[in-house]
C-alpha cells in the first residue's frame, strides 16, 4: 500500500475511456507536484512530482520523478497507455542509488522495464535482484503509476464499489511480481484544505489486504486528486499522507 501511495496509486474505473479523457485536448499536458509526509515508523517530507501528456496518436503518456533526500535516491517513471481502451502500452522505472549501492548492484540505476504482450506482461531489469519473466496482466489490470490516470476516467458515484487488480512495478525485493486485488468505494463528499485552496472533493475509500486508504478527487470536471492518505486498518491513524502543493 506504502508503494501504492508514493505512486498514486488509487482507484481504477473500467477499461474504457470515459469523457474526461475523450475530451482531453491532444498535445495538452498537465503537471503537478505533491509533498509526501510519513508519520510512523519516523517523519519524513519528500516530493512527487506528475506529468499526464496526450499525443497526437491518443496515446497518454504519465511521467513522474520522486527523490528521497535522506536515502539519496531519485525514482522516475515513464508509462505509455492507448487513451481508448486506457490500456497499458509499455512501462519503464529507474532507480538511480547513491555510489554505495554500485559494488552490490553492479550498477548505479536500476532499470525495471515491462510491456504488454497479449494478456500478459513481460518484465525485464538490468540487475538480478529483480525477478523478470512473464506474468498474468489480464483486461482489468494495470501498474500503479498507469492508476493515476485511470482513477481520473471513471464517474464517481457515492456508493459506488470497483475491484480491479494492479501490478507494483516498483517493488524493490527479490520477490515475483504479481496482480494485487484491490476494492476501492466512493463513500462521500468532503471539503478538502491544501496549499493550493480549499476544494469539494469526493472521497474514496481504498483497500488491499492488510491496508488501507483515502483518496480525494475535486468534484469539478478536472477531477484532480488532491490529497491521498494512507492509514491504520484499526485504528484509522493517519501513517502517510500525499498532498497537492503545485498545479499546472
Amino acid at each position: 500500500m506504502i508503494y501504492r501511495l508514493l505512486c498514486l496509486a488509487i482507484m481504477i474505473s473500467t477499461a474504457q475511456a470515459s469523457d474526461f479523457l475523450d475530451k482531453w485536448p491532444t498535445g495538452k499536458t498537465e503537471s503537478m507536484t505533491y509533498e509526501i509526509r510519513t508519520f510512523k515508523p519516523s517523519e519524513t517530507t519528500n516530493y512527487n512530482r506528475v506529468s499526464i501528456t496526450k499525443g497526437n496518436d491518443g496515446v497518454f503518456t504519465v511521467k513522474q520523478t520522486m527523490e528521497i533526500p535522506g536515502q539519496k535516491v531519485k525514482i522516475t517513471s515513464l508509462e505509455k497507455y492507448v487513451g481508448r481502451n486506457i490500456r497499458l502500452i509499455s512501462s519503464e522505472n529507474t532507480f538511480k542509488f547513491p555510489e554505495i549501492m554500485k559494488e552490490k548492484l553492479k550498477t548505479d540505476s536500476l532499470v525495471i522495464k515491462a510491456k504488454v504482450v497479449g494478456d500478459s506482461l513481460d518484465i525485464t531489469a538490468n540487475a538480478d535482484i529483480v525477478q523478470v519473466g512473464k506474468i498474468a496482466f489480464g483486461p482489468d489490470c494495470v501498474t500503479s503509476t498507469g492508476s493515476q490516470l485511470m482513477a481520473r476516467s471513471m464517474d464517481f458515484e457515492v456508493g459506488k464499489t470497483i475491484k480491479y487488480s494492479f501490478v507494483n512495478l516498483l517493488q524493490l525485493s527479490n520477490q515475483q511480481f504479481s496482480p494485487i486485488e484491490v476494492i476501492d468505494s466512493v463513500v462521500g463528499r468532503q471539503q478538502v484544505t491544501t496549499p493550493l485552496g480549499t476544494f469539494d472533493c469526493y472521497k474514496v475509500s481504498n483497500t488491499v489486504p492488510g491496508t488501507k486508504g483515502y483518496s480525494y478527487y475535486t468534484a469539478d470536471q478536472v477531477r484532480l486528486p488532491v490529497r491521498i492518505e494512507l492509514v491504520d486498518p484499526e485504528s484509522e491513524e493517519i501513517l502517510m499522507t500525499l498532498i497537492l502543493q503545485n498545479y499546472e
